[in-house]
């Protein structure tokens, strides 16, 4: 019977040593097995509401999902989180992502691994700003150069409108440009006279939009029956479809804007 005890009471301590060996719970092992990326960078790139996200990841595990999420840092209170799930094994080593976010400003990026077992690892964030369109310093240079072209090459005369050479010399009929350069410059014009709209510039493009019209009419020209723009502002020229269709297209977006000129 005492040798019963005895081989009872090493059983039951030997069971004790065996729990106690395994008290580390199983979670803290697969926690260990997702390494976080290694390096992240987030940069803006050169169009609107893009950020390039770059990433490196120091170990490869399969079936292992990346997220990114985002959150708008430059509103009044800082926004919401929003995630992205990419395939982990489609990015083994890391790799570049596109993130296309709602609106320019300022964002948070973070990424983080989620396992198999929906066990996430250590997120990693950066802060970038978008690029900005900068509408006022474009129109600004726009209408610098505009305002320069017209001076040069938009002359007053029998016939005011564009001039094929500066300084003026003599060409076809006395310098003018022929239907496709009348055309170009009225595509020019008719794109500055949009930008100005709620700009203190577009009273000056408005006041221009008589000369403009008026230039470009003196190739409108009647032969054999036939009413169109012509290659030289008189009859037996050639008048080709696609100056005319070139034309026609500036016509409308200008009615749409200014509401008062149309064939």
């Amino acid at each position: 019977m005492k040798k019963l005890n005895i081989i009872f009471i090493s059983l039951l301590t030997m069971a004790c040593i065996a729990l106690s060996c395994n008290d580390d719970p199983v979670e803290s092992k697969d926690i260990q097995k997702i390494d976080p990326v290694g390096q992240l960078e987030v940069y803006k790139t050169n169009r609107e509401k893009e950020i390039l996200v770059k990433f490196v990841r120091t170990s490869y595990v399969k079936d292992t999902q990346i997220e990114i999420a985002y959150r708008n840092m430059g509103a009044e209170e800082t926004g919401e989180w929003t995630a992205i799930m990419l395939n982990g094994d489609n990015y083994k080593y890391g790799g570049n992502y596109l993130l296309q976010v709602p609106a320019e400003g300022t964002y948070e990026v973070a990424i983080t691994l989620i396992g198999a077992n929906e066990l996430r690892s250590e997120s990693k964030s950066q802060i970038a700003s978008t690029f900005e369109y900068v509408k006022t310093s474009m129109f600004d240079c726009a209408h610098s150069m505009m305002t320069y072209v017209i001076k040069y090459y938009y002359h007053k005369g029998p016939r005011t409108c564009w001039q094929t050479y500066y300084p003026k010399e003599q060409g076809y009929w006395d310098g003018d440009a022929v239907v496709w350069g009348q055309g170009g410059g009225l595509s020019a014009f008719v794109a500055l006279r949009e930008a100005s709209v709620d700009t203190e510039q577009e009273e000056y493009y408005r006041s221009l939009e008589d000369d403009m019209f008026n230039g470009i009419q003196h190739f409108w020209v009647t032969d054999h029956g036939r009413t169109a723009y012509s290659v030289y502002p008189d009859s037996g020229n050639d008048r080709f479809y696609d100056d005319n269709v070139w034309i026609g297209l500036d016509m409308a977006k200008w009615y749409a804007i200014s509401k008062i000129y149309a064939i």
